[in-house]
């Protein structure tokens, strides 16, 4: 079934190659300032969203280092006292 769904798009897709015709179509230079646009809109919003998170990021390895440092320094302090 998988094979016959695969061939069918295929032919379709061949189809449509085939056949299909000019479109004439007019793209204003509008369409060009709207597509930069949105370009820029969602690189700031990526660069937001990476933001945010490598706050989070820089904070749990923060947290991760400082409690290896109170694990290392509360280990010596244990291993003086027996001294």
């Amino acid at each position: 079934m998988v094979h016959k769904k695969r061939v069918l798009a295929i032919w379709l897709a061949v189809q449509l190659v085939i056949f299909s015709t000019a479109a004439h179509a007019y793209l204003d230079p509008g369409t060009g300032s709207i597509l930069v646009q949105s370009f820029l809109a969602g690189l700031a919003g990526a660069v937001a969203v990476v933001s945010l998170y490598w706050q989070r990021v820089k904070a749990f390895f923060a947290n991760l280092r400082k409690s290896s440092r109170d694990v290392q320094s509360s280990a010596t302090s244990t291993d003086n006292d027996g001294v």
